[in-house]
Parts: C-alpha cells; sequence; structure tokens
C-alpha cells in the first residue's frame, strides 16, 4: 500500500513553483520600470486678468446717475448743432463784484487773524484768554478759505460744438487766480447731470423759451444818486451770495469731481435743459 501511493506521487507531474500572471497584468506592472514618468510639474493657478475700466475721456456713461438719459431736447440740441455748427447754450454775467468782494472778505478776515494773533495777552488776563483767541482765529481762517473757495468753478461760457459725426459740449471755467485765462473741458451732453435745480425768474423768460439776461445800467451823470446806490446795493447782493450761494445751479461731470457753479443770471438757452433732467425751477 505505501509502495502505490509512492508510485502514485512520482507519476504526477510537478506543477511550476512560478506565480501566474496574464500578460497584460505583467506589462503594467513592470511598464514604471521599462518607461520612467517624467517629473510633474507643479500646476500654476490662472491669473486673474481684471476688467477693464472706463475712460475717463470715454463718451459712454459709466456712473448710474448719467445713465439712460435721452430726451427730445437732446434730439432738438443735436439737429440744431448739426444745422450751425455751433450752439452758444450759456454765457455768463459780469461777475467782477462777487469775485472782489469773495477776496475782499477773505483779505480782511486774514488780517484780522493776523492782527489778534500777534497781540501781547500780558501776565494779568485770565489764562483762558489766549487759547480762546487761538481757537477764534482759526475758525476765522478756515471761514476765509471757504469763502475764497468760492470763487473756483465758476462756468463761463457752455458751447455746443458738432466734433465727428457727434455733439461735445466745450465748458470754459473761470480760474480762481486773478487775471488768468479760463480753461476748458470737454465733455458730452449724456456726461453732464444737474445736482441742483436752476432758479429761474419767469419774467426773463420770452416767448421762445430764451432767459434774458438781467442787465440794468445806471449813467451816474444823468442820475449820480441813484447810480451810487445801485452800487451799494450790487455790492451788499454780492457779498449776500458769497455766503448764501443763491441763483446758483450746481453741475457734476462724469470723470470730475465735485461740482461746477452757473450762475443763472447770465444768458441761457432753452436747450441747455437737453444737458439736464429738470435744472429749471420757477421763483415766485
Amino acid at each position: 500500500m505505501i509502495l502505490r501511493n509512492f508510485a502514485v506521487r512520482l507519476s504526477v507531474p510537478k506543477c511550476s513553483t512560478s506565480t501566474i500572471n496574464s500578460s497584460s497584468r505583467t506589462f503594467s506592472y513592470r511598464a514604471p520600470h521599462l518607461f520612467p514618468a517624467k517629473p510633474r510639474r507643479p500646476i500654476q493657478p490662472k491669473a486673474k486678468v481684471p476688467p477693464p475700466k472706463p475712460s475717463r475721456n470715454s463718451s459712454i456713461p459709466t456712473e448710474l446717475k448719467f445713465m439712460g438719459r435721452w430726451s427730445k431736447s437732446l434730439e432738438q440740441l443735436t439737429a440744431e448743432v448739426i444745422k450751425n455748427g455751433k450752439v452758444v447754450l450759456f454765457e455768463a454775467p459780469s461777475q467782477r463784484s462777487y469775485i472782489w468782494s469773495a477776496y475782499g472778505i477773505s483779505a480782511v478776515a486774514f488780517a484780522w487773524v493776523v492782527n489778534v494773533s500777534t497781540l501781547n495777552f500780558g501776565n494779568d488776563n485770565p489764562a483762558w484768554q489766549k487759547p480762546l483767541f487761538n481757537g477764534v482765529c482759526i475758525a476765522v481762517s478756515m471761514m476765509a478759505a471757504v469763502v475764497i473757495g468760492r470763487t473756483s468753478r465758476l462756468i463761463k461760457t457752455i458751447t455746443a460744438v458738432g466734433s465727428k459725426g457727434q455733439v461735445n459740449i466745450e465748458i470754459k471755467v473761470r480760474s480762481m487766480v486773478p487775471f488768468r485765462k479760463p480753461y476748458t473741458i470737454t465733455s458730452t451732453p449724456r456726461q453732464i447731470n444737474f445736482a441742483r435745480q436752476l432758479p429761474v425768474d419767469p419774467r426773463r423768460v420770452t416767448s421762445d423759451g430764451q432767459l434774458q439776461p438781467i442787465t440794468m445800467q445806471v449813467s451816474f451823470f444823468k442820475s449820480p444818486l441813484k447810480a451810487v446806490s445801485y452800487l451799494f446795493f450790487k455790492i451788499f447782493l454780492s457779498i449776500r451770495r458769497v455766503f448764501t450761494q443763491e441763483d446758483f445751479a450746481l453741475v457734476e461731470m462724469q470723470g470730475k469731481r465735485g461740482t461746477y457753479r452757473i450762475d443763472s443770471n447770465g444768458s441761457i438757452s432753452k436747450l441747455l435743459w437737453a444737458l439736464g433732467n429738470t435744472p429749471m425751477e420757477t421763483q415766485k
């Protein structure tokens, strides 16, 4: 029995001890050794491209208060500019009394500050008197700076000009420096907006919608008392306007900081209303 089992074991072929692997598995196992992979490059994040910023000189309005404004008056303005080539929309009156009144108030205020700041209070006065005068001097100096700043950004003329098939608005602004030529700002009708409505006396409105300037000339040789009285009244009115800013309309322009001022006592065309929403406000 033992010999038979031994003979059976010898007759059975010996199996291979190597592992049986499929060709695909053997290839995938040896592939990294046969074909070494290239080192991976770090993935760099894509740079974010910022959106293009609109140019200040662009004719397309980008701010909300300048968008979506189109009126029949603007169409009439365009047709008038195409027909005539140039249309004067606004012409300021003589503002010499207003400007010199502001300069005079500022000069008096600064002179008072210099005079008070050089006073010798002495040792007999209370200790609180000198700080009080210093505070008053600072307040008066700030008031003088504000008053002299009221002479800046006064619009002299507004003219609509045709250029390259479109309407441009040329605005001449008075310089705050005396005896200096006004500088010009070029814009488009849709880039101008009235921040404050323009007060207008209804007695100045003509039949065709124009506004006549306020002109009153009194001859000194014919009636000297009346001329002197009118001169003092004009100076008093100019001083009051320096502080109250009455009869002025505020104008905003896209790409420009701050506001510019229009004197409603000048010559105004009815086509000026195309530049704002409702700039006309009737005085009672």
